[in-house]
């Protein structure tokens, strides 16, 4: 069976509900204890690189870039682990990570990245209490010590209110998620349309 969006949110849910994280937010040591490897926190690493998984001597090391913020050094963690569990080849340096032309295995090592590091279960009904707002998303973030981007993204994705989270540059639309139901609605917005004044 081929790999896409669907199928690794169903295994990174999998994975997720065998190491079963019950702390907000989710600690990183017993995701890297399933996957038997051990964290490496690189200070040499140049801005544009966030980590890679390697093996030395028949030992697993997920190596992070330690001049990184937390919540991204965290991100990276998942996003190698999901490396690890699915079997993707790494392509880090190929495009920005927001770009449509980005390998496939990287989008779908980011999803399961955000599976782990806001875990459905655990997310959704924190996510469903507020209100929708630019401030419970900071807000989420901070609790759960990921990116605003990466939980805005979630957010949108996790709640039963329409709503959707978009990202622009220079008056794009570069990427965008939307709630269950403007995906049941089928509102679309298009990557690359311009964003309205």
């Amino acid at each position: 069976m081929a790999l896409d969006e669907f199928a690794t949110i169903l295994k990174a849910r999998a994975f997720v509900s065998k190491v079963n994280p019950t702390a907000i937010p989710v600690p990183m040591e017993p995701y890297l204890k399933d996957v038997q490897a051990m964290l490496r926190l690189e200070t040499d690493m140049g801005p544009d690189e966030a980590g890679c998984s390697i093996t030395l001597a028949g030992k697993r090391y997920i190596c992070v870039n330690a001049n990184d913020r937390e919540e991204r050094r965290r991100f990276t963690i998942c996003h190698e682990i999901a490396h690890i569990v699915l079997g993707l080849p790494s392509d880090h340096k190929a495009q920005p990570w927001w770009s449509a032309k980005r390998p496939l295995a990287e989008r779908l090592c980011d999803v399961f990245a955000a599976e782990l590091l806001l875990p459905h279960d655990l997310f959704q009904p924190v996510a469903e209490e507020v209100v929708v707002s630019l401030v419970s998303i900071e807000r989420l973030a901070n609790d759960f010590c990921a990116s605003f981007t990466a939980t805005g993204s979630r957010y949108a994705a996790s709640v039963s209110t329409p709503c959707a989270f978009v990202l622009s540059e220079n008056g794009q639309v570069r990427y965008s998620s939307r709630s269950k139901a403007l995906i049941d609605a089928r509102a679309w917005i298009a990557p690359r349309q311009e964003v309205p004044n």
